[in-house]
């Protein structure tokens, strides 16, 4: 019989699963939906492959809009309730002000494939895209602005925390940043080479990025310098970040070779990550339109958390525990430090946040012996009779 053998990968991080966090809707789409974006709770909107747009007023239910193009569609971004624009191949900006009944093609005098759609504010707002290109508006889509981004990486996304504070993320590890509106843009480090496909700020100083190779980022100095987050992640393309607050925040993406998820939340500003079942293929991109709902949007895929806050207390509230030995060859024993403690469950977790293991007993040393799971990286969650909570990263060799 095969055992479980466990490494724990770093001394001072635990890693929380959420089993049942995301729920996945039927949207009707059977390509890539690359944008989503909500004005409440309820109402929103997503693009993607072939000019589709769609749009629920229910949270829930998915309905096709006639968006007059056939382009892709990348990204959308509301600036009202029924206002909502979308960017894609081409140079296509399109616009509707009536909750897309129609769609006006915006002129942005750009051939290139715009990536990303950013308003900072009813009549100010930003494309960025292919070789460098970024654009500006001030009459809220009338007219377009190119500015000098200084790369001819492709862009694919970009952030402001107000009217003069922006940040623009791309290919080979690019990060440009603006302190004036984008009259002129300066090159950051990022310390990676790898494909930033999401940025987010939460103050103007405080900001985040999400890359290729598992790569997460964090500035405290408004963009200049970048220093990597440890998420817990492996072989996995991180394509979206978003934060709620200082402290909350989220990650998606996903592996393309095995085609399936990945959404990583914190509550602590990005000291720790919580992986969140998700169960469905690939992710594009994050709207949160309150702490009340989440959704995400991929391939053929849109998803709904009403979860947020699930979690929140239990990063403070550790078992304190010691598993050993590490690595282990046979069995192996874990430690409930607290005698006092009168019962402990022990639940373990594949990658995609499904339970396969889970034993409750009145002891403080556990022999666990898992004889059929396949090798691979598991989470084990240890709770206590106290309803304290730790959870450890493993690997099954």
């Amino acid at each position: 019989m095969k055992k479980l053998y466990i490494i724990i990968l770093a001394a001072f991080f635990s890693l929380e699963i959420n089993a049942q966090a995301w729920t996945p809707l039927t949207s009707g789409a059977t390509n890539w939906l690359y944008g989503i974006t909500f004005p409440n709770d309820n109402t929103g909107y997503s693009v993607g492959i072939g000019g589709l747009i769609l749009k629920t007023t229910n949270g829930t239910n998915w309905t096709p809009l006639n968006s007059g193009t056939t382009i892709d569609l990348y990204c959308c971004q509301h600036t009202a309730l029924d206002t909502v624009y979308a960017s894609g191949n081409t140079g296509t900006v399109i616009k509707t002000t009536n909750g897309g009944t129609t769609w006006t093609t915006l002129n942005t005098g750009s051939t290139q494939p715009l990536r990303y759609v950013f308003f900072v504010d009813a009549n100010n707002g930003f494309v960025c895209g292919s070789s460098g290109t970024i654009l500006k508006t001030s009459n809220a889509g009338a007219t377009w602005t190119a500015q000098s981004s200084g790369t001819s990486q492709v862009l694919y996304a970009i952030y402001f925390s107000d009217i003069n504070n922006g940040c623009a993320v791309g290919a080979a590890g690019t990060i440009i940043y603006t302190t004036n509106g984008g009259t002129t843009w300066n090159p950051a480090t990022s310390g990676t080479t790898n494909t930033i496909y999401g940025v987010c700020f939460t103050s103007v100083t405080t900001g985040y990025a999400a890359a290729d190779g598992s790569t997460a980022l964090k500035t405290t100095n408004g963009g200049s310098t970048w220093s990597p987050m440890n998420t817990g992640t492996s072989s996995q393309t991180l394509t979206s970040v978003k934060f709620l607050s200082p402290n909350t925040g989220f990650i998606c993406g996903g592996n393309l070779a095995a085609d399936t998820s990945t959404i990583i939340k914190t509550h602590d500003g990005g000291t720790t990550w919580t992986w969140e079942a998700t169960n469905t293929t690939r992710l594009a991109k994050f709207c949160f339109p309150s702490f009340n709902a989440g959704y995400a949007c991929g391939y053929a895929t849109i998803i709904k958390t009403t979860e947020i806050n699930a979690g929140i207390n239990k990063i403070e509230n550790k078992v304190s525990c010691t598993i050993y030995p590490n690595p282990s060859k046979g069995k192996f024993e874990i430690t409930i430090n607290d005698k006092s403690n009168t019962k402990t469950t022990v639940k373990v977790f594949n990658t995609l946040g499904e339970l396969i293991y889970s034993i409750e007993t009145g002891k403080n040393n556990i022999e666990l012996d898992l004889s059929n799971q396949a090798k691979g990286t598991y989470l084990i969650q240890i709770t206590d009779d106290k309803k304290n909570v730790v959870n450890k990263k493993v690997v099954v060799e």
